[in-house]
């Protein structure tokens, strides 16, 4: 079939379709796999002999795009995430800190467990697809107001009995029974540590005592080990370029292997800029030439059903622009038709028109919102289209493009660890070299 002229690259040779839509195939454990039309922006597929109409109802036509984007933006989603700032004190100053401004010496509000709760009932009545809630528990360092951690995972689960909870710590307090009762609740416990001793305590400043950060956050880590709560650790760190060696990495990671973390729960990433001015990484900037694939949208832009409740109740869109969209006690639907204008009216990706009309912007989606200070509402200026391409090409020649329409967790794309105060890093890099020695 002779395709029709277009503009952009394009994934198929089929005058109906829209760029986006690459041939591929599924069921490819039975003995004879299905050849389809797979939207790499809904993540719907169809049949290669599908009509007009089939097609046109999952934004598969030529000039749907556009749709199919926002289709996918604002999916009815099963999944309630939302991040609570149980305290913005924090017993660290780090030089990478994305809301070093915010932090206090006292709390000056907290969320109130009985009215977050009530947010999330109105919230499960205003969409009644939602299943699940996700809660992750963040500052300023949270485990310095455990009994507000411990009351708002009660008030919670009274309306979703199989809630999940996660943390994220610094690691830098010493462990008493209250914080380990909390820890026992938790699905998952990010630690933020930033490398090796050296480079972790430049990072890392103790605040208003004297402690070495490296030693309490390795002593943490210890205990948790004894107290059968290792597994649950995930490890994030924001290391900078010249520390990122084969050496000063194997060290890091035989450091937390011997108390017990596992291997795949160690990530780190690079420092990128801060409202303070830090000067962007080079690995940095080369993470937005080579993103990892993204299967959905920046938390920012999730359709109203990622969101953050700050300490003084407001209901923001992100951690690092702090849009505020409304209060804790707001109609959920005045909240949502906020964010949804917020969305259409600031994603990068809507508004460069090189990402509207990229093939592949499924799996990229014009990046995280951290990187503005650098890309600016031009991401398609940054990233690689090229490889994003023939990536997807390869994969779809396998037939291991993901079908689950469903979106991929937070956690894969970005997760609490990389959203951390104390914690500023980009994507996971691997680490040089396949194996330790």
């Amino acid at each position: 079939m002779t395709r029709l002229p277009r503009s952009t690259p394009a994934l198929n040779h089929d005058e109906r379709l829209g760029a986006y839509v690459i041939e591929t195939s599924r069921n490819l454990s039975s003995p004879h796999p299905e050849k389809v039309w797979f939207n790499t922006i809904t993540r719907q597929a169809l049949p290669l002999d599908a009509d007009r109409s089939e097609l046109r109802a999952g934004f598969f036509l030529d000039g749907q795009q556009h749709e199919a984007l926002l289709s996918r933006l604002f999916e009815a989603r099963e999944t309630l995430t939302l991040t609570a700032i149980v305290t913005w004190r924090c017993n660290l100053r780090c030089t990478h800190c994305t809301v070093i401004h915010r932090l206090e010496r006292e709390d000056a509000a907290s969320i109130d467990p009985e009215r977050l709760a009530d947010f999330v009932r109105r919230y499960h009545d205003a969409r009644p697809n939602v299943k699940r809630l996700k809660l992750s528990l963040l500052g300023g360092e949270p485990l310095l107001n455990t009994d507000l951690c411990r009351r708002l995972v009660e008030s919670t689960r009274s309306i979703f009995p199989d809630a999940l909870y996660d943390i994220t710590t610094n690691g830098a307090v010493r462990l008493e029974e209250c914080h380990l009762e909390l820890l026992r609740m938790m699905q998952d416990i990010t630690v933020s540590l930033d490398g090796a001793e050296e480079l972790n305590n430049t990072q890392r400043k103790a605040h208003r005592a004297k402690f070495n950060p490296y030693q309490r956050t390795m002593a943490f880590l210890e205990e948790l080990n004894s107290h059968g709560l290792i597994d649950k650790v995930l490890v994030q760190g924001a290391i900078r370029d010249e520390y990122s060696t084969l050496e000063n990495m194997a060290d890091f990671y035989r450091a937390l292997m011997a108390v017990g973390v596992r291997y795949d729960r160690i990530h780190f990433g690079s420092i990128h800029p801060t409202k303070s001015g830090m000067k962007a990484q080079e690995s940095f900037r080369a993470s937005l030439e080579h993103p990892t694939l993204r299967h959905q949208a920046c938390c920012k832009f999730r359709g109203g059903h990622n969101l953050i409740i700050d300490a003084d109740e407001s209901v923001v869109s992100d951690y690092y622009d702090w849009e505020t969209l409304g209060a804790l006690d707001d109609p959920i639907q005045d909240l949502l038709e906020r964010h949804h204008r917020m969305a259409v009216d600031t994603m990068p990706a809507l508004s460069d028109p090189v990402c509207r009309t990229c093939p592949v912007i499924g799996y990229c989606w014009g990046g995280c919102t951290n990187a503005r200070p650098l890309v600016g509402g031009a991401p398609s200026e940054y990233c690689n289209q090229d490889a994003l391409i023939a990536k997807i090409r390869e994969m779809a020649a396998e037939g291991s493009l993901p079908m689950d329409s469903s979106p991929s967790s937070c956690a894969s794309d970005c997760g609490p660890a990389s959203r951390n105060s104390a914690a500023a890093a980009s994507k996971s890099r691997p680490l040089p070299g396949s194996q330790l020695p």
